[in-house]
């Protein structure tokens, strides 16, 4: 069992994480406002295609080992979430609301969370994306050039706001790939799409739990220092 903290150090904690919050704010409104001129992305304030998953969780999670989970970029919007954006401005606000009103129940984060839940990951968690705008018809992944823009501009300010010791959590091979080259500095913990990857993911379960192997394997990506590590079961 983890000794408390003293409470400054505490505090101290709360302080940190309230400006990382309030800088993510600021990163959030520039990103949906993007208008970079990016290959293969459908991107439309006028329609409600606008970038988008980047997320913060607090609230729920009480347990002190934070992480940062990335996927590749968002899927295809619903006419229900363009319409939920559009009503609210399309700013990083309505962003955050649908959130925490809808997007953090579907499966995608839900299996994700127990998955981080398992590994001991208890903390905040912050969810986002290589790339954060959806793919524009007919394209099946994006540009490499596209993924690096967008990491540039967005993701790596994005992971400075958060302490080095927050793994990052790649979802699908790709993803895992682009972090654990573009930040040798942080340990990469890579997992199968929990619902694309035929099973893959789910795999690493029996009855509720990590298997054994893939336990294992997670306990050594956290001990060891800028690990990239890729689970199976």
């Amino acid at each position: 069992m983890l000794a408390p903290r003293p409470l400054s150090l505490a505090l101290d904690g709360v302080k940190a994480m309230r400006q990382s919050t309030k800088d993510l704010n600021v990163i959030g409104e520039e990103l949906v406002r993007c208008s970079r001129p990016c290959t293969g992305v459908h991107c439309s304030r006028r329609t409600g295609h606008i970038p988008r998953c980047l997320y913060f969780e607090v609230v729920g999670r009480r347990g002190r080992q934070g992480s940062i989970v990335v996927g590749l970029n968002p899927g295809r919007s619903s006419v229900f979430q363009r319409r939920y954006l559009l009503e609210r401005g399309c700013t990083f606000a309505a962003v955050s609301s649908w959130f925490v009103d809808h997007g953090m129940r579907y499966p995608y984060y839900a299996h994700l969370r127990r998955l981080l839940d398992c590994l001991g990951l208890d903390g905040p968690i912050l969810w986002t994306e290589l790339a954060h705008c959806e793919n524009e018809a007919g394209v099946a992944q994006l540009p490499l050039q596209t993924f690096r823009t967008c990491t540039r501009a967005f993701l790596q300010r994005e992971l400075a706001l958060f302490p080095e010791a927050w793994p990052l959590v790649a979802v699908g091979t790709e993803a895992y790939k682009g972090l654990a080259y573009r930040f040798p500095e942080r340990t990469v913990i890579g997992a199968s799409h929990p619902t694309g990857s035929r099973g893959h993911f789910h795999s690493l379960f029996k009855g509720g739990r990590l298997r054994s192997r893939a336990a294992a394997l997670g306990r050594q990506a956290l001990r060891t220092k800028a690990a990239a590590i890729w689970l199976v079961a």
